[in-house]
């Protein structure tokens, strides 16, 4: 018998399927009695019960992170309802931290998704975001700023591009010429791509 994670003190069912993303697994007791997550107390004291303090030290300078232990979402960021929408867990803590939602993100100094210590946090842009990310070497696949004849799978040069923009020929010419889709043509020249140009 497992008691309801909300703090109601009711036992919870036992799962008839299985849900990794929530915890859930089949056979066991689940976290919640249905409805409950987010709708028994105040948010603050739902949010505290899944945070645990003692969380990896993933950069020593900062101290261990304080790992969620709730819901995840697919990308591993934790997850918070309340009156009926979900919340990433971080942002839930920028909020409890300071009484404002961040705006637009909160970003992690740390690079733990699943870090809700308020230290370990910094409001940001998707952009800002990525910046820290290419500072700290942590891209995936091309690096940020590596675009036009700097990107390794390109087929067009500069001169090219210039060359396609002036030209007075079809897409579908153009695109044969350049060995090209013609997709890629009208992206060129409505600026879609290549814009530095």
């Amino acid at each position: 018998m497992k008691l309801c994670e909300c703090g109601c003190g009711k036992p919870t069912p036992i799962a008839k399927v299985s849900m990794p993303y929530r915890g859930v697994q089949k056979g066991k007791p689940q976290r919640y009695i249905r409805g409950h997550n987010s709708k028994c107390g105040p948010l603050e004291k739902r949010f505290w019960l899944h945070v645990n303090k003692n969380g990896p030290t993933l950069r020593p300078e900062l101290g261990p992170c304080w790992a969620w232990t709730g819901t995840r979402s697919t990308s591993g960021y934790g997850q918070v309802s309340n009156k009926g929408k979900v919340y990433i867990a971080s942002r839930v803590a920028w909020l409890l931290a300071t009484g404002n939602w961040p705006k637009p993100f909160a970003c992690h100094k740390c690079d733990n998704p699943m870090c809700v210590r308020f230290s370990h946090l910094f409001e940001g842009t998707h952009k800002k975001n990525m910046e820290d990310m290419a500072q700290k070497g942590r891209c995936r696949g091309v690096p940020p700023r590596m675009f036009g004849e700097d990107n390794g799978n390109t087929k067009l040069t500069e001169k090219d591009v210039k060359r396609i923009r002036s030209s007075t020929d079809s897409q579908r010419t153009l695109g044969r010429q350049f060995s090209v889709s013609q997709a890629t043509v009208q992206r060129i020249k409505t600026r879609k791509v290549w814009n530095h140009v």
